[in-house]
Protein backbone atom coordinates (compact mmCIF):
# COMPACT_ATOMS: atom_id res chain seq x y z
CA UNK A 1 0.00 0.00 0.00
CA UNK A 2 0.96 3.67 -0.95
CA UNK A 3 2.73 5.32 2.30
CA UNK A 4 0.16 8.12 1.34
CA UNK A 5 -2.91 5.93 2.00
CA UNK A 6 -1.11 3.78 4.86
CA UNK A 7 -0.35 6.68 6.99
CA UNK A 8 -4.22 7.96 6.91
CA UNK A 9 -5.33 8.73 10.36
CA UNK A 10 -9.09 6.86 10.79
CA UNK A 11 -10.82 10.08 10.14
CA UNK A 12 -9.00 10.65 6.93
CA UNK A 13 -9.42 9.65 3.65
CA UNK A 14 -7.82 9.59 0.23
CA UNK A 15 -9.03 8.25 -2.90
CA UNK A 16 -6.57 5.19 -4.60
CA UNK A 17 -5.22 7.04 -7.70
CA UNK A 18 -2.49 6.05 -9.99
CA UNK A 19 0.38 7.41 -8.00
CA UNK A 20 -0.76 4.64 -5.92
CA UNK A 21 -1.07 2.30 -8.21
CA UNK A 22 2.58 3.15 -9.79
CA UNK A 23 4.07 2.82 -5.60
CA UNK A 24 2.43 -0.58 -6.18
CA UNK A 25 4.25 -1.68 -9.41
CA UNK A 26 7.43 -0.34 -7.52
CA UNK A 27 7.09 -2.72 -5.08
CA UNK A 28 6.42 -5.26 -7.25
CA UNK A 29 9.61 -4.47 -9.42
CA UNK A 30 11.89 -4.27 -6.54
CA UNK A 31 10.42 -7.57 -5.21
CA UNK A 32 11.37 -9.15 -8.63
CA UNK A 33 14.66 -7.57 -8.57
CA UNK A 34 14.97 -9.00 -5.42
CA UNK A 35 13.35 -12.23 -4.81
CA UNK A 36 11.78 -11.15 -1.69
CA UNK A 37 8.87 -9.50 -0.48
CA UNK A 38 9.37 -5.53 0.90
CA UNK A 39 10.06 -5.76 4.69
CA UNK A 40 10.53 -9.44 4.79
CA UNK A 41 12.81 -8.75 8.04
CA UNK A 42 9.51 -8.50 10.04
CA UNK A 43 8.47 -11.78 8.75
CA UNK A 44 9.34 -13.61 11.74
CA UNK A 45 7.29 -10.96 14.21
CA UNK A 46 3.53 -11.46 14.76
CA UNK A 47 0.74 -10.07 12.12
CA UNK A 48 -0.14 -6.93 14.18
CA UNK A 49 3.49 -6.04 14.91
CA UNK A 50 4.28 -6.47 11.17
CA UNK A 51 1.89 -3.42 10.33
CA UNK A 52 3.23 -1.85 13.17
CA UNK A 53 6.57 -1.87 11.83
CA UNK A 54 6.28 -1.01 8.61
CA UNK A 55 3.40 2.26 9.32
CA UNK A 56 7.25 2.68 11.55
CA UNK A 57 9.54 1.90 8.71
CA UNK A 58 6.81 4.43 6.28
CA UNK A 59 6.87 7.28 8.94
CA UNK A 60 10.49 7.13 8.96
CA UNK A 61 11.03 6.81 5.62
CA UNK A 62 13.21 3.91 5.06
CA UNK A 63 14.71 2.75 2.23
CA UNK A 64 16.46 -0.94 1.79
CA UNK A 65 19.11 -0.45 -0.48
CA UNK A 66 19.48 -2.73 -3.82
CA UNK A 67 21.70 -5.90 -3.90
CA UNK A 68 24.91 -5.47 -5.71
CA UNK A 69 23.50 -7.73 -8.48
CA UNK A 70 20.38 -5.75 -9.52
CA UNK A 71 21.16 -3.31 -12.95
CA UNK A 72 21.69 0.19 -11.94
CA UNK A 73 19.14 1.21 -14.59
CA UNK A 74 16.78 -0.97 -13.21
CA UNK A 75 17.44 0.88 -9.40
CA UNK A 76 17.15 4.21 -11.25
CA UNK A 77 13.90 3.49 -12.16
CA UNK A 78 12.09 1.27 -9.32
CA UNK A 79 13.55 4.43 -7.48
CA UNK A 80 11.28 6.67 -8.98
CA UNK A 81 8.39 4.57 -8.26
CA UNK A 82 8.51 4.13 -4.79
CA UNK A 83 9.45 7.42 -3.66
CA UNK A 84 7.86 8.82 -0.85
CA UNK A 85 6.50 11.69 -2.86
CA UNK A 86 3.99 10.72 -4.78
CA UNK A 87 4.10 13.53 -7.43
CA UNK A 88 7.34 12.42 -8.26
CA UNK A 89 6.39 9.25 -9.19
CA UNK A 90 6.58 8.51 -12.93
CA UNK A 91 3.47 7.64 -15.24
CA UNK A 92 3.06 4.19 -16.32
CA UNK A 93 3.96 4.86 -19.53
CA UNK A 94 7.62 6.49 -18.50
CA UNK A 95 8.41 2.88 -17.00
CA UNK A 96 6.99 1.17 -19.95
CA UNK A 97 9.42 2.87 -21.61
CA UNK A 98 12.29 2.81 -19.53
CA UNK A 99 12.49 -1.08 -19.67
CA UNK A 100 11.90 -1.26 -23.00
CA UNK A 101 14.93 0.84 -23.61
CA UNK A 102 16.81 -1.34 -20.50
CA UNK A 103 15.58 -4.99 -22.60
CA UNK A 104 17.17 -3.06 -25.71
CA UNK A 105 20.90 -2.72 -24.22
CA UNK A 106 20.49 -5.91 -22.42
CA UNK A 107 20.39 -7.57 -26.01
CA UNK A 108 22.97 -5.21 -27.30
CA UNK A 109 25.66 -5.81 -24.66
CA UNK A 110 26.60 -7.03 -21.47
CA UNK A 111 25.32 -5.62 -18.11
CA UNK A 112 28.56 -4.60 -17.54
CA UNK A 113 28.94 -2.54 -20.58
CA UNK A 114 26.02 -0.36 -20.03
CA UNK A 115 26.93 3.28 -19.45
CA UNK A 116 24.95 4.83 -16.98
CA UNK A 117 24.74 8.33 -15.80
CA UNK A 118 25.06 8.17 -12.59
CA UNK A 119 27.69 9.67 -9.99
CA UNK A 120 28.96 9.08 -6.49
CA UNK A 121 27.20 11.86 -4.16
CA UNK A 122 30.49 13.23 -3.76
CA UNK A 123 31.35 13.57 -7.12
CA UNK A 124 27.94 14.65 -8.42
CA UNK A 125 28.39 18.00 -5.64
CA UNK A 126 32.12 18.22 -7.21
CA UNK A 127 29.88 18.61 -10.34
CA UNK A 128 27.70 21.12 -9.07
CA UNK A 129 30.30 23.08 -7.74
CA UNK A 130 32.36 23.22 -11.05
CA UNK A 131 31.81 27.04 -12.96
CA UNK A 132 30.38 24.75 -16.20
CA UNK A 133 29.53 21.47 -14.06
CA UNK A 134 26.59 19.52 -15.71
CA UNK A 135 23.74 20.41 -13.37
CA UNK A 136 21.74 17.89 -15.14
CA UNK A 137 23.95 14.83 -14.16
CA UNK A 138 24.51 16.58 -10.88
CA UNK A 139 21.00 16.71 -10.32
CA UNK A 140 20.15 12.97 -12.00
CA UNK A 141 22.81 11.80 -9.34
CA UNK A 142 21.13 13.39 -6.38
CA UNK A 143 17.85 12.19 -7.50
CA UNK A 144 18.55 8.93 -7.49
CA UNK A 145 20.62 8.36 -4.12
CA UNK A 146 18.59 10.67 -2.23
CA UNK A 147 16.24 7.79 -1.36
CA UNK A 148 18.87 6.09 1.06
CA UNK A 149 21.29 8.85 1.07
CA UNK A 150 20.82 12.38 3.17
CA UNK A 151 23.43 14.30 1.75
CA UNK A 152 22.08 13.74 -1.83
CA UNK A 153 18.54 14.43 -0.44
CA UNK A 154 19.45 17.85 1.18
CA UNK A 155 21.20 18.39 -2.30
CA UNK A 156 17.73 17.82 -4.03
CA UNK A 157 15.93 20.54 -1.63
CA UNK A 158 18.79 22.34 -2.60
CA UNK A 159 17.86 22.27 -6.50
CA UNK A 160 14.28 23.03 -5.78
CA UNK A 161 14.90 25.80 -3.80
CA UNK A 162 17.51 27.48 -6.72
CA UNK A 163 17.27 25.62 -9.74
CA UNK A 164 13.92 25.06 -10.36
CA UNK A 165 14.32 26.70 -13.45
CA UNK A 166 17.53 24.80 -14.46
CA UNK A 167 16.28 20.99 -14.59
CA UNK A 168 13.67 20.87 -17.09
CA UNK A 169 11.69 17.96 -14.48
CA UNK A 170 11.33 20.94 -12.20
CA UNK A 171 9.60 23.31 -14.61
CA UNK A 172 6.57 21.65 -13.93
CA UNK A 173 6.43 22.81 -10.70
CA UNK A 174 5.24 26.25 -9.61
CA UNK A 175 7.49 28.19 -7.72
CA UNK A 176 5.37 28.29 -4.15
CA UNK A 177 5.19 24.90 -4.32
CA UNK A 178 8.86 23.77 -5.48
CA UNK A 179 9.74 25.75 -2.78
CA UNK A 180 7.25 23.92 -0.19
CA UNK A 181 8.92 20.76 -0.79
CA UNK A 182 12.82 22.23 -0.55
CA UNK A 183 11.73 23.38 2.87
CA UNK A 184 10.18 19.79 3.75
CA UNK A 185 13.47 18.24 2.90
CA UNK A 186 15.39 20.78 4.23
CA UNK A 187 13.42 20.01 7.30
CA UNK A 188 13.92 16.32 7.08
CA UNK A 189 17.86 16.43 6.51
CA UNK A 190 18.39 19.16 8.95
CA UNK A 191 16.55 16.64 11.76
CA UNK A 192 19.34 13.79 10.54
CA UNK A 193 21.76 16.00 11.68
CA UNK A 194 22.69 18.07 8.02
CA UNK A 195 24.57 20.99 9.18
CA UNK A 196 23.86 22.44 5.42
CA UNK A 197 19.97 21.65 5.87
CA UNK A 198 20.64 23.30 9.41
CA UNK A 199 21.54 26.37 8.31
CA UNK A 200 19.05 27.05 5.77
CA UNK A 201 15.55 25.60 7.53
CA UNK A 202 17.07 27.70 10.73
CA UNK A 203 17.33 30.70 7.99
CA UNK A 204 13.77 29.72 6.83
CA UNK A 205 12.23 29.96 10.49
CA UNK A 206 14.24 33.33 11.02
CA UNK A 207 12.33 34.80 7.78
CA UNK A 208 9.16 33.90 8.71
CA UNK A 209 10.23 35.13 12.60
CA UNK A 210 9.83 32.15 14.29
CA UNK A 211 13.21 32.87 16.08
CA UNK A 212 13.35 30.53 18.67
CA UNK A 213 13.09 27.67 16.90
CA UNK A 214 15.53 29.04 14.18
CA UNK A 215 17.86 29.60 16.34
CA UNK A 216 17.89 26.19 17.64
CA UNK A 217 19.18 24.51 13.77
CA UNK A 218 21.36 27.41 13.17
CA UNK A 219 23.33 26.67 16.42
CA UNK A 220 23.15 23.14 15.40
CA UNK A 221 24.68 23.99 12.05
CA UNK A 222 27.16 26.50 14.03
CA UNK A 223 28.65 23.84 16.27
CA UNK A 224 29.30 21.36 13.24
CA UNK A 225 31.52 24.52 12.07
CA UNK A 226 29.43 26.13 9.48
CA UNK A 227 30.47 29.86 9.28
CA UNK A 228 27.64 31.18 8.00
CA UNK A 229 25.37 29.69 11.02
CA UNK A 230 28.06 30.81 13.46
CA UNK A 231 27.59 34.65 12.04
CA UNK A 232 23.81 34.41 12.13
CA UNK A 233 23.73 33.31 15.95
CA UNK A 234 26.82 35.77 16.79
CA UNK A 235 24.61 37.80 15.80
CA UNK A 236 21.32 37.09 17.08
CA UNK A 237 23.31 36.80 20.44
CA UNK A 238 25.13 39.86 20.77
CA UNK A 239 22.08 42.21 19.73
CA UNK A 240 19.37 39.79 21.55
CA UNK A 241 15.73 41.10 20.72
CA UNK A 242 12.59 38.71 18.75
CA UNK A 243 12.44 36.70 22.15
CA UNK A 244 16.84 35.92 22.26
CA UNK A 245 18.38 37.12 25.69
CA UNK A 246 21.14 39.28 24.74
CA UNK A 247 24.43 37.67 25.35
CA UNK A 248 27.44 39.60 24.38
CA UNK A 249 30.25 36.93 25.92
CA UNK A 250 28.11 34.09 23.93
CA UNK A 251 27.98 36.56 20.66
CA UNK A 252 31.39 36.74 20.28
CA UNK A 253 32.60 33.87 20.99
CA UNK A 254 30.62 32.74 17.50
CA UNK A 255 31.36 35.95 15.71
CA UNK A 256 35.07 35.18 16.26
CA UNK A 257 34.98 31.76 15.28
CA UNK A 258 33.09 32.75 12.24
CA UNK A 259 35.27 35.71 11.42
CA UNK A 260 38.90 32.95 11.84
CA UNK A 261 36.81 31.00 8.84
CA UNK A 262 37.11 33.90 6.63
CA UNK A 263 33.34 34.96 7.29
CA UNK A 264 33.37 38.67 5.76
CA UNK A 265 30.54 39.77 7.64
CA UNK A 266 31.50 38.42 10.99
CA UNK A 267 35.11 40.19 10.43
CA UNK A 268 32.94 43.45 9.59
CA UNK A 269 31.37 43.41 12.77
CA UNK A 270 34.08 42.64 15.16
CA UNK A 271 35.84 45.11 13.44
CA UNK A 272 32.68 47.81 13.83
CA UNK A 273 32.41 46.30 17.42
CA UNK A 274 36.25 45.72 18.53
CA UNK A 275 36.00 42.06 19.06
CA UNK A 276 39.47 41.26 18.75
CA UNK A 277 38.63 37.61 16.72
CA UNK A 278 42.62 36.90 16.25
CA UNK A 279 42.37 35.15 19.33
CA UNK A 280 39.95 32.80 20.88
Amino acid sequence: MAPEKLLLSKNEKRKYDSKCEIYSVGMLLREIAELKKPHSVLDKLELHDIVIGIRKRIQDKHYEPFSDDVPLDWQLTVSKAIDYEPRWRPNMSDICRDFYKLSENYSKSKPSLINISILPVNDAIKEHKLNNGDKQLAWNSFKFYSIINAEAKYWVGYYLFHHGKDIPELRSLNEEERIKIAIDIFKETADKGNPSAQLRYGMHLWKNESYIEALKYLEMSASAEDANAMYIVGKAYWKGGNGIEQDKEKGSKYLKHAALKDNAKAREMCIENNISYLQV
